[in-house]
């Protein structure tokens, strides 16, 4: 081998083994790192597969969405948007966050990792990756989805009026919001109240109103979620309705 510079990778040093095959002296090579191997050859088959570009432009849309889902949440990046690399996204720890305590419910309740900060940066950012077969929408809504509920302190819920519950949850987006309130009903559905020889089931209607879009005074944002609930009453048993859905259905009626 006629190479000149040494190579950087030593599972993919060939030279090692031309080496051994020659003979000329007893010399120790690593034993051929054959899942890798495969790995590497599906991972390459997959990008010839989707094309290089549309994998370009995958992994810059899920970092766009990435950023703005993280916004919406009252979260920014570390790194100036002219420096980022859109595969790892520094982002920076809310104040009074246990981040290593989120991380754990993430990977323990969600089976999702993220990285620590490291260095200087330990205990201020987290790393997350938004790289390779994983770098899809449907990951960056489950992990927001995840994140939003294992970090969230500032949530809580208090009876309103007779059968009515409030629950006030800021920073979050509508999307978010939305996929938290199916979450719950999936959860009161499930509940079996024992009585006498029956088990009774639960439903339950919900109106979701969005600060300051559909009310930016206290009276006005309950009026709106007012609103969408008992339309979504009105709608049949378990329904889930936001105020724009509500807005667009009277709308449409008046049409």
């Amino acid at each position: 081998m006629q190479r000149k510079t040494k190579v950087p990778s030593w599972y993919l040093d060939l030279s090692m083994i031309v080496n051994y095959w020659e003979g000329k002296k007893r010399a120790y090579h690593h034993t051929a790192p054959v899942n890798m191997l495969y790995g590497l050859h599906r991972a390459l088959s997959l990008i010839l597969d989707e094309g290089l570009e549309n994998v370009f432009r995958r992994h810059l849309d899920c970092h766009t969405m990435l950023v703005e889902t993280l916004g919406d949440m009252g979260m920014s990046l570390f790194v100036d948007p002219d420096c980022r690399l859109p595969m790892l996204n520094a982002t920076v720890i809310p104040d009074g966050i246990d981040e290593a305590q989120v991380r754990s419910r993430l990977l323990n309740n969600h089976r999702i990792e993220i990285g620590a900060g490291l260095g200087p940066l330990a205990g201020k950012i987290w790393r997350i990756g938004v790289m390779g077969h994983t770098a899809r929408p449907e990951n960056i809504t489950c992990l927001a989805n995840a994140l939003s509920e294992q970090s969230r302190r500032g949530d809580f819920a208090c009876r309103y009026g007779g059968e009515e519950f409030v629950i006030v949850m800021p920073n979050i987006t509508k999307r978010t919001a939305y996929e938290r309130a199916r979450k719950l009903r999936r959860r009161l559905n499930s509940l079996q109240i024992p009585y006498e020889r029956h088990r009774l089931t639960t439903t339950i209607s919900m109106g979701i109103a969005s600060y300051p879009a559909n009310g930016d005074t206290r009276q006005a944002l309950l009026r709106a979620a007012d609103q969408a609930m008992y339309a979504a009453k009105k709608a049949g048993r378990d329904h889930i309705l936001t105020y724009d859905q509500f807005l667009a259905s009277e709308e449409a009626s008046e049409d």
